[in-house]
C-alpha cells in the first residue's frame, strides 16, 4: 500500500521467521513506524531506498524490526528545545 501511496521508488524486504505468521498484530502498531521510515528516511533520498521488515519470536514475545537505508541524523538541539518547552508547536515523533 505504501509503495502505491508515495511517488518515491523503494524496495521492501520481508524476513519473517517460521511460525510467526500465525500471530496477529494491530496495524496501528507497525504502520506508523513504517510510514516514518518512508517519510523521514527514504522519501527524500537521491537514490532508491530499501526497507527491511523482520518479525521473529523470542520466548513468548514477537519482535518486529523496521530498518531503512536512508539516514537522517537527529537534530539534538531541536529535540532539547522541544523537550524544554523552548520550541512550541513542534513534535519529535519517535526520534
Amino acid at each position: 500500500m505504501q509503495l502505491l501511496r508515495y511517488e518515491c521508488a523503494f524496495k521492501v524486504h520481508w524476513n519473517d521467521e517460521e511460525g510467526t505468521k500465525r500471530f496477529l498484530m494491530p496495524k496501528v502498531v507497525l504502520l506508523p513506524i513504517i510510514e516514518n521510515a518512508i517519510l523521514y528516511g527514504i522519501k527524500n533520498m537521491s537514490h532508491d531506498g530499501e526497507l527491511w521488515i523482520s518479525v521473529k519470536r523470542a520466548d513468548d514475545k514477537i519482535i518486529s524490526n523496521v530498518e531503512k537505508n536512508g539516514y537522517q541524523q537527529a537534530d539534538k538541539e531541536m529535540l532539547n528545545a522541544i523537550l524544554h518547552g523552548k520550541e512550541n508547536n513542534r513534535g519529535f515523533g519517535i526520534i
